[in-house]
């Protein structure tokens, strides 16, 4: 697993976005992916030298959120980088969404289903 974030100098800015724009419709962001960019933690995973995910952390109402998007059928890969990005921080970290296969995975990664709204966007948490 390799980790690249937009300040080394051979990350793929065109490669991140491509696949971004082809996960766009299954994500709750309401910016553009140059605004994941400039206010976010991000980083782009690699497996064999290829782009398999990408894992960005905002800060919202003093909390730190997760999300991200991945090519498809990458489901175990997308647990190690999540666990790994996790290990990263030392705050509890909060995910919101209405995709069960993204509720599944993060449940697997140790958070916990804190509610779901009406619109059906579950709310979860992992303890530090």
């Amino acid at each position: 697993m390799k980790i690249v974030t937009p300040l080394d100098n051979d990350f793929n800015f065109t490669e991140c976005k491509k696949l971004y724009l082809k996960n766009e419709k299954y994500m709750n962001n309401i910016c553009c992916f140059e605004d994941l960019i400039n206010k976010s933690h991000f980083f782009s995973f690699y497996k064999n030298g290829e782009l398999a995910a990408c894992i960005y952390m905002v800060s919202e109402n003093d909390k730190v959120y997760i999300n991200g998007y991945s090519v498809r059928k990458n489901h175990l890969f997308n647990m190690q980088a999540v666990k790994r990005i996790c290990s990263f921080y030392s705050t509890p970290i909060f995910a919101k969404t209405k995709n069960k296969t993204a509720e599944i995975l993060l449940k697997k990664c140790g958070f916990k289903l804190l509610k779901t709204d009406s619109n059906g966007i579950k709310h979860l948490k992992k303890e530090r």
